[in-house]
């Protein structure tokens, strides 16, 4: 097969997109990357599986699937060969990645008592915005039970420290949204210029300025300090820092929280 015919296949299932990050396809579904062709020049196509999924693959075709290195590879991240697979092998893999995708894309409606957690947590339910279901409460209902947080509090986008913070996710935007990671910016003062490529890339959802208070109230953050917090899926804190997190520290966060489903 050739990498022609992963993007043929990939694009085949309903509601399949492709996109790119730094001059690489990937191909997402509902906004959230399935597959990418991020490893073509060495002649693999990645699939975002779990390590269980990802351990059958490599039992029933060692010659074709190999784990991606590192701790990308240790989530699930595989590489399919493609001179070696054929038609039925890549698209049953590609299947296999996008089916796990939509069934993370689903709304967790039966987890009503996570969606409390959440919302709790961040004590947006103020009787000021109770009547009104805003925004910034929309975003997070979708995040119940699917995503982990990183909230990024600074003064302003010209602040020293969050221009750090994001030269330090630069070129690793793929590595945390196959981690399931929403970043939330929480500026006091409004970004005066266009956004970051890591931002363009990593798509932060808004939240009002009203509610950034609350939030910075309920995670004891001042007006004019710096502090990177991470939420698993629980909505519970599971890492804090008033320093940029390097992209390491992070990422072996995000994968330790996998490992306990959080």
């Amino acid at each position: 097969m050739t990498p022609s015919d992963f993007r043929r296949i990939a694009l085949s299932f309903p509601g399949a997109e492709e996109s790119s990050h730094m001059a690489a396809a990937d191909f997402r579904v509902g906004g959230r990357i399935f597959a990418t062709l991020a490893s073509v020049k060495e002649g693999f196509g990645n699939l975002m599986l779990t390590p269980e999924q990802q351990a059958l693959f490599l039992a029933d075709a060692p010659d074709i699937f190999l784990p991606i290195k590192g701790g990308w590879g240790r989530n699930g991240a595989t590489h399919i060969r493609l001179a070696v697979a054929d038609e039925p092998t890549l698209t049953g893999a590609l299947s296999t990645a996008y089916k796990l995708r939509l069934q993370k894309n689903a709304p967790a409606t039966r987890r009503k008592t996570q969606m409390t957690k959440i919302l709790l947590t961040f004590a947006l339910l103020t009787p000021a915005v109770l009547a009104p279901r805003t925004f910034a409460q929309q975003t997070l209902s979708t995040l119940v039970g699917r995503d982990r947080v990183l909230l990024v509090f600074a003064p302003s986008a010209l602040d020293r420290r969050f221009g750090q913070q994001l030269d330090a996710f630069d070129h690793h935007e793929v590595d945390l949204t196959s981690r399931d990671l929403v970043l939330i910016p929480l500026l006091q003062q409004p970004d005066p210029a266009s956004p970051s490529t890591v931002l363009r890339n990593l798509r932060p959802p808004l939240v009002h300025a009203d509610e950034q208070i609350t939030v910075r109230r309920r995670f004891h953050v001042g007006p004019s300090d710096f502090a990177v917090i991470l939420l698993g899926k629980t909505g519970a804190e599971t890492l804090r820092s008033t320093t940029p997190i390097p992209i390491a520290r992070l990422t072996r966060s995000l994968d330790a929280m996998a490992h306990t489903k959080n």
